[in-house]
């Protein structure tokens, strides 16, 4: 059998499979039974051979076509997601914002620092006890260095 033969089967083959398609027998994305019974069809109208069912447990799980179930799975991913990626936004813009507050607020801090540790300012009641305590303890206590 020459190679054109047998390109032009397969070709054939395909073309019934097309033929179901644009007929409504099969939708675009044929199950394995789909493919069988398009063969099993294929080899009786072109060669008149018929063929046996396939009818066992495979047939029956290879019927079921999870396309549908799994397109609206991955939609729903893809949603999450850009959920999931629009929250990310929002909390880095957040993250950058407390940063930067951070940073403004350690810069008045220090200010604050720089004006009275070291100055020999007291403290009364540091302690509750109503002590006189220098105000550089109370800086050093809280590790408040700059």
């Amino acid at each position: 059998m020459s190679n054109e033969i047998k390109a032009q089967a397969v070709m054939d083959f395909v073309e019934m499979i097309r033929g179901a398609y644009a007929s409504g027998f099969i939708d675009n994305h044929p199950t394995n039974y789909d493919i069988y019974r398009s063969a099993q069809m294929h080899v009786k109208d072109r060669y008149g051979v018929e063929t046996n069912n396939w009818d066992d447990e495979l047939a029956e799980k290879s019927r079921k076509d999870d396309n549908d179930q799994l397109t609206g799975e991955v939609s729903e991913l893809r949603k999450a997601l850009s959920i999931k990626e629009s929250e990310c936004k929002a909390l880095s813009q957040r993250n950058f914002n407390l940063a930067l507050r951070n940073k403004q607020l350690e810069e008045k801090l220090a200010d604050v620092w720089d004006a009275l540790y070291g100055k020999g300012f007291e403290v009364v009641g540091f302690h509750l006890n109503g002590d006189l305590e220098p105000m550089d303890n109370f800086f050093d206590s809280n590790d408040w260095n700059f």
